[in-house]
């Protein structure tokens, strides 16, 4: 009777192995073609052209990076598991020359999507071709990292790397993540190097990036963000000589962090004089439509200037134009007055009541600042485009009304 047990076990066994060898070979089969299966593979491949079968499974089947069908595949995949797109040594400059990289209604909430990059994965803007409007589009997007691409050349450009909502706003471009990457010796670019843009566009993260001689005029910005993009977070980054604003968060763009980076002025013929700006330009008549937003961390920054020529405000509030309806950022000689040699608490009260801007939610913590800075934080007015004075024109100091507390605001992460 013992033996009849084992006997019977042994059987059960042999066909349980079966089973599963069974099993196995059938997803061989089903991995074994051109394509990647999403079920089976964690990783895709691209290069500059593509290579092999151009299937992306492999490094030796590259996919084309700018293959529609591929992408595509990227896309349904993500459906079922996160999944990482290689991104093979070469330059990418097709994505200039030939046709821009569009990313768009890309991206699962639960399974991340990464772009991998490397120190030889480059994007070059060669200089003669005709202006471009991007290099790489991100649009109607969620829940990606990019990590370790590298753009450079002076080609003209207006945005190199855009964050931006799809013609019509209905999807949502949310929770991306650039880090480890560079902007460097891009003297064409028109706008911005990089910069996140509308509504729909929020929780884009610049994490240990490098930007270093931008922009082709004063119209040129390491990072410009607008038009109400939101919680637009710039940490452990580079900014080194500029041709405008380093870092800007024009109308509405609130809940900005800038954290534990380094803004450097070195080169003089990068005019660029302000790190960080606020700035609203409300050009149309009769009232503006441009508006201050009020919510900001800017923490343990180092802002030097090593050139000979004085860099006048490192942070500001700007504004050009016509006041919007609701608010009066065009103050009065009286107003001008309290603005420029008032009380912190006569200055706190007309940012409140003149530009809706709350001293207490700007949080200034832990910066440093060069001698040839002349002021740390500024706010400038001046009526533009035909709008009438009211009185006074020009900047006041509005160094001392921030909040200086260690302790982050609960919307920081």
């Amino acid at each position: 009777m013992k033996t009849l047990k084992l006997s019977f076990l042994s059987l059960l066994i042999g066909m349980f192995v079966l089973t599963g060898c069974k099993k196995t070979d059938s997803k061989i089969d089903e991995t074994d073609t051109e394509e990647p299966d999403a079920a089976a593979s964690l990783t895709f491949y691209v290069s500059p052209n593509g290579q092999g079968n151009k299937g992306g499974a492999t490094e030796a089947d590259a996919a084309d990076f700018l293959a529609g069908a591929f992408w595509d595949r990227v896309r349904k995949a993500l459906l079922n598991e996160p999944l990482t797109v290689q991104f093979l040594p070469g330059d990418y400059g097709r994505a200039y020359t030939e046709r821009a990289l569009v990313l768009e209604k890309i991206g699962h909430p639960d399974n991340r999507l990464t772009i991998k990059g490397g120190d030889d994965v480059i994007f070059t803007l060669r200089e003669g071709v005709s202006t471009k409007s991007y290099v790489v589009d991100v649009r109607g997007a969620q829940n990606i990292v990019m990590d370790g691409l590298h753009f450079t050349g002076n080609g003209s450009i207006n945005y190199v790397l855009r964050f931006t909502r799809i013609p019509g706003g209905a999807i949502p471009t949310t929770n991306i993540t650039l880090q480890n990457s560079s902007f460097i010796d891009m003297e064409g670019v028109i706008y911005g190097a990089s910069g996140c843009s509308y509504e729909e566009t929020s929780h884009i993260t610049y994490k240990n990036t490098v930007f270093k001689r931008v922009g082709v005029a004063g119209t040129a910005h390491m990072i410009y963000n607008a038009y109400g993009a939101s919680n637009i977070h710039v940490i452990d980054s580079h900014f080194e000589d500029c041709m405008g604003d380093y870092v800007r968060f024009r109308d509405r763009s609130d809940f900005g962090i800038v954290k534990g980076s380094t803004f450097l002025k070195t080169l003089d013929r990068f005019e660029g004089r302000v790190f960080i700006s606020m700035p609203q330009f409300n050009s149309r008549e009769p009232v503006g439509d441009e508006y201050f937003s009020t919510n900001y961390a800017f923490v343990d920054n180092e802002f030097t200037n090593k050139t000979f020529v004085t860099t006048d405000d490192a942070l500001t509030f700007y504004h050009a134009g016509f006041s919007p309806p609701e608010w009066n950022y065009l103050l009065t000689r009286e107003e001008g007055s309290i603005l420029q040699s008032g009380t912190v608490i006569e200055k706190k009260k007309l940012l409140r009541d003149n530009f809706g801007i709350d001293p207490d939610k700007v949080r200034m913590y832990n910066n440093t600042f060069s001698s040839r800075i002349t002021r740390q934080f500024a706010l400038i007015t001046r009526p533009s485009y035909g709008a009438v004075s009211k009185g006074f024109t020009g900047t006041g100091n509005i160094s001392d009304l921030f909040n200086t507390q260690a302790t982050p605001f609960d919307w920081e992460p």
